[in-house]
């Protein structure tokens, strides 16, 4: 019959369980100052004792104990979920927090990861060793994934693992220790000013101008600018304000003075009424995306898209080095060469964490002011 002790030299505020196993006296801490709590605690310890002792025991029995002894003392069912379970709570609380096609993204990859594991995805999250980890990172590469993509994918699957770690479902994270791929990174190209003037001078009617003027003078992303309403604008205060899909933050940009004639050259419409109309239904990607589409208006001002990084494996993918994209560079990279602080740049283009989100204030705006105008004419 086991019995409590408190430690003799006060070292502890926690009772300690004493009880025997196969004749060896074993003392633990029980973890609890209430007494009451800790004799629950010990009768957990003998009863799982004495499961383990017994030829037909299964884990599953011995955690069954533990389970109802933790719900006695604290209230709260014990939570141990399997890999599968994990994962699909994950990518539930993530729904909140990040756009439709990031979830696709995360659901594909915890897909593929589940796939790989086979019936090992119904096992508890500590069944997972480092091992996997780096048998799964093999398998992307023998697949024809390039490094750059299999460090994108464990960077993604890092995310449920570290909450599970921070939650005190896992001893370790597995995949922390997990080294990134060497790969080469992509070197994106910038437009000059005269490449922006030949680009407006091929595109094929006043909305492309204004999306390619809104690249540049504001260097805001492309589905950003394409999905833009009237609501957005405000021609009084000369600014733009609107929410990133890519990272939910909010950016109040304000409107540099080249800006405004392509403005006013697209019919003026109120409230949610698309700024493009017709572009804000197109997508980004595919053969028929604004993507490609830009990159046809490129070939008519005679801009070659040239190589950032060749295609690295069988489901890698080149990657060009001027597209719409390009143009968020080349504003970023004018603000650099003009000497606006870094942190400034980061104000206007959004590359910052959402906790930093705060309410401009009037000297805010004009020190933004001062930043866009630095932005160089594209008249000669």
């Amino acid at each position: 019959m086991g019995y409590l002790v408190k430690d003799s030299w006060q070292r502890s505020p926690y009772w300690q369980a004493v009880y025997f196993s196969n004749g060896r006296k074993i003392r633990k801490s029980t973890k609890c100052t209430d007494k009451q709590k800790a004799r629950a605690v010990l009768h957990g310890f003998e009863a799982a004792e004495m499961l383990a002792a017994t030829a037909s025991v299964t884990e599953q029995q011995i955690r069954h104990v533990m389970s109802e002894t933790i719900a006695r003392v604290t209230g709260r069912a014990l939570h141990d979920p399997t890999v599968s379970e994990h994962l699909a709570g994950w990518l539930k609380s993530e729904r909140e927090t990040v756009s439709e096609s990031t979830i696709r993204r995360y659901s594909q990859i915890a897909r593929d990861f589940e796939s790989f594991l086979g019936a090992t995805r119904h096992a508890r999250l500590d069944a997972l060793s480092k091992d996997i980890f780096l048998a799964f990172r093999d398998k992307l590469r023998a697949d024809g994934c390039s490094p750059r993509s299999v460090n994108q994918t464990l960077k993604i699957l890092r995310r449920p693992f570290k909450l599970a770690f921070d939650e005190g479902l896992i001893q370790h994270n597995p995949i922390a220790a997990i080294k990134r791929l060497r790969g080469s990174a992509a070197e994106k190209g910038i437009f000059t000013p005269q490449e922006i003037g030949r680009l407006l001078d091929a595109a094929p009617n006043a909305e492309w101008r204004l999306l390619i003027a809104l690249g540049y003078f504001t260097g805001a992303r492309l589905m950003d600018l394409s999905k833009l309403t009237w609501n957005a604008i405000d021609r009084q205060g000369q600014t733009i304000a609107f929410r990133q899909k890519k990272t939910g933050g909010a950016l109040l940009i304000p409107i540099h003075r080249e800006l405004r004639p392509y403005l006013s050259k697209v019919p003026t419409g109120i409230g949610r009424a698309p700024l493009l109309p017709s572009l804000a239904d197109k997508s980004g990607a595919g053969k028929s995306g604004l993507s490609m589409r830009f990159r046809k208006i490129m070939a008519v001002a005679g801009i070659e898209a040239g190589v950032a990084r060749e295609r690295d494996g069988e489901r890698g993918r080149s990657v060009s080095r001027l597209s719409f994209h390009s143009l968020r560079h080349s504003f970023t990279s004018e603000l650099a060469r003009h000497g606006v602080p870094p942190e400034v740049r980061r104000e206007l283009t959004g590359h910052r964490d959402d906790s930093s989100h705060r309410t401009y204030t009037h000297l805010e705006i004009d020190v933004l002011r001062r930043a866009i105008s630095a932005v160089p004419s594209l008249q000669s």
